[in-house]
């Protein structure tokens, strides 16, 4: 079958197709605020002018442009391969659509086309690691029931080193893990060029990037679109050395029933080194986690059994990408309601009929206790004892009704409203053996606040640690257990020596300022592994990010959320589903880790040469270099050298 057509025309209808069908699907927003459903009507009318819109692109394109035309082949009708499929670059994000028109010169800029794809891949990893690849599927005609199926890694040549293993030297199939990737809503850095204020007028001026990994035994794909897969290998620590051999069984129905079959090898050269497991590794990982995002998702009581057994699979990627901090809440919303769900106090403050107060620390417990179990139990940060509004919540037993105490840090009533709190908290944190674990936690807060706090805690019987996420202050760090810097910001020379030799966090974090490096939804992959080697190029200990789940209204098809750029406020999708940008960040956590290893080694053989190479290796991970090549060479650059050891 043949057609002729306006290219134009085609790229029109096309883009208006795509908006048409994303504004009928049920779970879309685009509010900054929680809101209502839309209606049936409001979307029956949304399609009247969708088909409007099309009328007049339509019948505009037809007068511009009814004397050039393009003829673009169906591709049933070539006698072409109806899927092309193998390795694509895990550094990518690909488009939805792909398209095969005659003339390339006219290829719309959302459509990537046929792309060269490779029929083999080679991994490069140590024991106990986590590697990576991406497999990309386009399909000329619709496709049903895709399946990949992973099969054992057989040794095909053992490296140096004894065997810990003394049977099958395989890796099982069973460490593989397949996802598919999904295309959700998004936006983009503001005109200031940072992300921090967009313009929520023009959410509807959205892109559609790939983002979530889903998990999910088959998926079909539509004609013309592209269907990426993430495919993640485990290293058992007590692998064998040496060269495996791989193989993916690729299985899919196409429209007339036929059933394909497709393998795709694949080599992974295990390394005779080992990397601890998360819980050991020393990289300080701080991603805020949300609760109550989940028993909103499930639809269960925040606290209850089922929502802590929801929440489970969620905090278990959490621990297994080395996560070493337990988020907490001491007062109702620290943040402002900077989130789609709330965020409650787990201490219950009540205001006794004599004045007297109570406070009511089973949630806190049960909390901290379920996250411990899950190895996450270095650190307890608790926000805050300044908020971004100056307002405490609490039950008044005199009324039988919640009241609120505004007040602001250093004055008299604040401080008493505090000082009997933090005597009592650390009483029970006394008692728990939590105590030497536990932060009083601020985030962004002015220095004249900070110093005030600080003279409260400095005066208890039992002074709390503080933890702070915000500008860099050298008159702080005597006081800041755990200190987190802006990207921009770099702690003194003699700041960093002292801290890093008393063994305290002391991390950079990234948020909405920064347009690089970032791991928003539609930033470039690599930049998740970016992140940590800047870490390890700065001599710092570790990342702090202010959201691992807050989603928003509808995070597995719109990643947007008011003003934020899209992905800002969560990195892991229901399902549980992990994300590309996820995925590489636990990348370069690992190679941080390998680095850390290496280093360590080399001082102590006193490989003055070797510490040259890997310092050389990493003067380039620098935020000009990075704005400058693009993160995926210079991540490639480092495990190169990485590799050599």
């Amino acid at each position: 079958m043949r057609f002729c057509q306006t290219l134009n025309i085609n790229q029109a209808i096309r883009r208006i197709k795509i908006v048409y069908n994303m504004m009928l699907e049920k779970d879309r927003s685009v509010s900054k605020y929680r809101f209502a459903r839309p209606r049936k009507k409001a979307t029956f009318i949304t399609a009247r002018i969708c088909c409007a819109l099309a009328a007049m692109v339509i019948s505009g394109s037809l007068i511009a442009q009814k004397s050039k035309e393009v003829t673009v082949k169906s591709p049933l009708s070539t006698g072409e391969e109806l899927v092309n499929v193998g390795f694509g670059n895990p550094d990518m994000r690909y488009s939805q659509y792909w398209l095969k028109p005659d003339e390339k010169d006219h290829q719309s800029d959302t459509q990537e086309g046929k792309i060269k794809l490779a029929d083999r891949y080679s991994l490069f990893a140590w024991k106990g690691e986590r590697v990576f690849m991406q497999l990309l599927f386009q399909a000329g005609d619709t496709i049903t029931g895709l399946q990949i199926t992973p099969q054992d890694l057989r040794i095909s040549k053992e490296g140096g080193g004894s065997r810990s293993n003394s049977g099958d030297p395989a890796i099982k199939a069973s460490q593989v893990k397949i996802g598919f990737v999904r295309y959700v809503l998004s936006n983009g850095i503001g005109k200031s060029g940072n992300g921090c204020g967009l313009d929520t007028a023009i959410q509807h001026l959205a892109n559609i990037d790939a983002d979530g990994i889903e998990y999910a035994e088959k998926t079909n794909v539509s004609a013309g679109k592209n269907q990426p897969v993430w495919i993640s290998v485990k290293v058992p620590e007590d692998a064998v050395a040496g060269t495996y051999q791989g193989t993916l069984s690729i299985r899919y129905s196409v429209a007339d029933g036929k059933v394909h079959k497709q393998n795709l090898p694949y080599q992974l050269q295990v390394e005779n080194k080992v990397l601890p497991q998360p819980k050991n590794w020393q990289f300080h990982l701080d991603l805020w986690q949300y609760p109550e995002s989940i028993a909103r998702w499930y639809k269960v009581k925040p606290w209850s059994k089922e929502h802590f057994e929801k929440m489970r699979p969620y905090m278990q990627m959490l621990a297994d990408a080395g996560q070493k901090v337990i988020t907490t809440s001491i007062i109702n919303d620290p943040w402002n309601g900077q989130t789609y769900d709330p965020y409650s106090s787990m201490i219950k403050w009540t205001k006794n009929k004599d004045g007297s107060w109570k406070y009511d620390y089973t949630i806190f417990d049960k909390w901290v206790s379920f996250m411990m179990g899950l190895g996450i139990d270095k650190e307890i940060n608790c926000y805050s004892m300044v908020p971004w509004h100056n307002t405490f919540t609490y039950f008044d037993a005199a009324s039988g009704s919640q009241k609120k105490f505004v007040a602001k840090a250093g004055t008299p009533e604040y401080n008493q409203f505090w000082k009997g709190m933090l005597e009592d908290f650390a009483n029970h944190l006394i008692g728990k053996g939590w105590f030497d674990k536990t932060c009083i936690a601020m985030d962004e807060r002015p220095l004249q606040d900070m110093e005030k706090v600080i003279r409260l805690i400095k005066g208890l019987p039992h002074p709390f640690k503080l933890s702070l996420a915000g500008s860099y202050h050298k008159t702080l760090d005597q006081d800041i257990y755990d200190y987190s810097i802006t990207t921009r910001e770099h702690y003194d020379q003699d700041v960093l020596d002292r801290r890093l030799k008393a063994g305290l966090p002391t991390t950079y974090y990234t948020c909405c300022t920064e347009d690089h490096p970032n791991t928003f939804s539609f930033s470039p992959p690599a930049e998740a592994a970016f992140i940590p080697l800047l870490s390890a190029s700065r001599n710092l200990n570790g990342y702090l990010r202010w959201a691992y789940n807050a989603w928003p209204a509808h995070p597995l098809t719109d990643s947007r959320f008011g003003s934020w750029p899209s992905g800002d406020t969560y990195f892991v999708y229901p399902g549980p589903g992990s994300s590309i940008r996820y995925e590489q960040l636990i990348r370069g956590i690992q190679d941080f880790e390998k680095i850390r290893i290496i280093k360590a080694d080399l001082k102590a053989r006193n490989n003055v040469a070797g510490l040259q190479k890997l310092d050389k290796a990493l003067q380039d991970i620098t935020v000009k270099k990075l704005r400058e090549a693009g993160a995926a060479p210079l991540v490639r650059d480092v495990e190169e050298v990485i590799n050599q050891f």
